[in-house]
């Protein structure tokens, strides 16, 4: 089964501006399994932009325990596809499912929870020593 991706870019599903598409195969059967758009600068500029106007608009208007919420909601879902996203990995990089399933895919998730409680945290300041 091939599956097709595509950018995510102001919250619409976009492909390459050329058509483009990147396959991948997984290393240990050489089987595609899915493709990717070969994005290049339109969609940078497209994406940087896009974040300019949702950070500008929205994130920037976000505090912090809200922001930290989020994050938390993220790390949730992740825990919630583990199964899913180690499987993808697998088929992507050729790991061990356990590596990506017991290491990698609880890593993202402790992640993601550091910077939630550190949100409302960290001001920027540093302290000379």
């Amino acid at each position: 089964m091939s599956l097709t991706f595509h950018n995510i870019i102001g919250g619409r599903r976009v492909d390459a501006a050329d058509g483009r598409t990147l396959e991948a195969a997984n290393p240990a059967t050489g089987e595609v399994w899915a493709s990717f758009p070969r994005s290049g600068a339109a969609e940078i500029a497209a994406a940087y932009q896009a974040a300019r106007t949702a950070f500008a608009d929205t994130w920037s208007k976000v505090d912090a325990k809200q922001r930290a919420a989020h994050l938390r909601a993220i790390a949730a879902m992740v825990a919630d596809h583990a199964d899913e996203l180690s499987d993808l990995e697998t088929r992507d990089t050729g790991r061990v499912i356990n590596e990506t399933r017991l290491g990698h895919l609880p890593t993202c998730v402790e992640i993601f929870h550091y910077f939630a409680g550190a949100a409302d945290k960290l001001h920027g300041e540093t302290v000379d020593v």
